[in-house]
């Protein structure tokens, strides 16, 4: 059987309001070991597009394997504005 992690996530803007308001987008996620970013977005339903940070550092490949005590942030790109 193959062994589990145990994943830290923050979840900012509309992400967040998936989950109940008292856990203000901070949530543990359980994955199996070898696991990818990718299975993390996937496991918490996110279906659109999304920047992430992994550890502190911006993380734009999804394809990046996961390992216990990640710490993980999703959230929306944010565009607009004029100079």
């Amino acid at each position: 059987m193959a062994g589990r992690m145990l994943l830290k996530i923050t979840l900012f803007g509309v992400l967040r309001e998936k989950f109940a308001r008292e856990s203000r987008g901070k949530l543990s996620l359980e994955l199996a070991e070898g696991s990818l970013l990718q299975d993390a977005k996937q496991a918490l339903g996110i279906q659109s597009n999304v920047l992430c940070v992994l550890n502190g550092a911006n993380q734009p490949d999804f394809s990046t394997p996961l390992k216990d005590g990640d710490e993980i942030s999703f959230f929306h790109p944010i565009g607009g504005g004029a100079l």
